[in-house]
């Protein structure tokens, strides 16, 4: 499997994330904040004719979730999630914390990319489990033996741990080596958006559950709130933004990619301000007179915000420039983009997520 491929399950966990370039593929890792997961008081009753019935048992099993038909039980997802935990011990920083909903949705998708791996006649080696559990120790810096202690402390055993493992290997390795394999490196993560909504559409995943909607970094998070002062004076707090769909981008004159993208931003916003889009970007520590130059040169209308010490950078754990964030009228992040958008048509999809519509 590729370097490439172990990448793309360690992001599957929650603890790295796969920022693929123009020209190449980068890890950063962004360690997030602790969600709370509850139990939802009921499930919403399916159309019958597209999916099974929506009872949270099967047999004597609770469930979780359904994954096209297949019913996902409460002690599946126990041992997926104690998986996850012995992987957070194993590659997160001390004090990390399990992003449960992140994962648990990861999960479901892992299970619903696996089967269509199955279907399709793909498969691994048994050693290819194997060789990835040396791959983490060896990123760890652990053994064997390390291992098997963490096992013990969260209670699971060795062929439970390398059966989540294989799961995960499959998935990652069959959309990499099979789904993404003659794509373009710029052109992967659209492919594989593209590709698992249209599977998603012909098996959706249903929860049973409900995670609340917390404070943190990840899509489905409700971010961090600021605020900051604007280049022309004044002053913006995210927060007061409650109500308005915003695309909150981080950038810098220096930046080439960040250059590209501005008029397409300019774009939306001027077709869209009206209906209350709003678009911050936010200047990641440098001065008024610059940025002030860039956007005369540019002709930019959209708010532009200073963060010159960089507070709100590292609150936002910002590790390449442009980062955006796509918030909806809630307050909760429906996506988020390292790099720059490829052209109007990405960004068009992207701002629907939060309710925009615009021409491209």
């Amino acid at each position: 499997m590729s370097d490439r491929n172990r990448r793309t399950f360690w992001n599957r966990y929650g603890f790295w994330v796969i920022i693929l370039g123009l020209a190449a593929a980068t890890v950063y890792l962004l360690p997030t904040p602790a969600l709370r997961f509850a139990p939802a008081p009921t499930a919403t009753a399916p159309n019958p004719a597209s999916s099974p019935p929506a009872t949270p048992t099967t047999g004597n099993q609770a469930l979780v979730a359904y994954v096209g038909e297949i019913p996902v039980s409460t002690e599946a997802w126990r041992q997926a999630r104690q998986a996850a935990e012995v992987m957070m011990r194993l590659l997160a920083p001390p004090g990390s914390i399990l992003d449960e909903p992140f994962v648990l949705k990861s999960y479901l998708e892992d299970r619903l990319i696996a089967e269509e791996a199955t279907l399709a006649g793909f498969d691994l080696p048994e050693a290819a489990v194997q060789v990835e559990e040396d791959r983490v120790l060896a990123v760890a810096g652990l053994n064997p033996a390390d291992l098997e202690a963490i096992l013990a402390e969260t209670g699971l055993d060795l062929s439970a741990w390398q059966e989540e493992l294989r799961l995960s290997v499959v998935a990652a390795s069959y959309l990499e080596d099979v789904i993404l394999a003659d794509i373009p490196l710029a052109d992967k993560n659209q492919r594989r958006e593209d590709w698992l909504t249209n599977i998603r559409a012909q098996r959706p995943i249903r929860t049973l559950v409900k995670a609340e909607t917390v404070q943190g970094l990840r899509p489905g998070n409700t971010p961090p709130d600021f605020t900051l002062p604007l280049l022309d004076g004044g002053t913006m707090r995210l927060s007061d933004l409650r109500g308005q769909p915003v695309l909150l981008n981080f950038w810098a004159t220096w930046c080439l990619p960040c250059r590209e993208e501005m008029p397409l931003f300019e774009q939306a916003y001027q077709e869209a301000n009206e209906d209350g889009f709003m678009l911050l970007a936010v200047d990641v520590g440098e001065d008024a007179q610059s940025v002030q130059a860039f956007i005369d040169e540019l002709g930019l209308t959209f708010p532009i915000a200073l963060d010159r010490d960089q507070a709100v950078t590292q609150q936002y754990r910002i590790v390449g420039l442009p980062t955006s964030y796509y918030i909806d009228r809630d307050g909760v992040i429906k996506d988020l983009l390292i790099g720059a958008v490829s052209g109007m048509p990405e960004l068009r999809r992207r701002i629907e997520k939060i309710g925009v519509a615009v021409d491209g």
